[in-house]
């Protein structure tokens, strides 16, 4: 999985990006920040499973804060 384009079809609104499976992808809390941010202006995504990314306290503040102003 690319990371880097994967964050770029979800901040551009990807209409194919629907799911995300990023089960053990270790994207650690920066990774999660990274993600959380493009997730704030995504409106496609309806599925996305982080479980096992060792987000820790900051990319799971940061899931938090982005699901705030994302009701997708």
């Amino acid at each position: 999985f690319e990371f880097d384009d994967t964050i770029r079809r979800l901040h551009f609104n990807d209409p194919t990006l629907r799911s995300l499976n990023l089960f053990y992808n270790k994207l650690g809390e920066r990774g999660g920040e990274a993600m959380a941010e493009a997730l704030k202006v995504n409106s496609t995504l309806s599925k996305l499973n982080l479980w096992k990314n060792n987000l820790r306290e900051r990319g799971g503040v940061a899931f938090a804060e982005a699901l705030k102003v994302n009701s997708t």
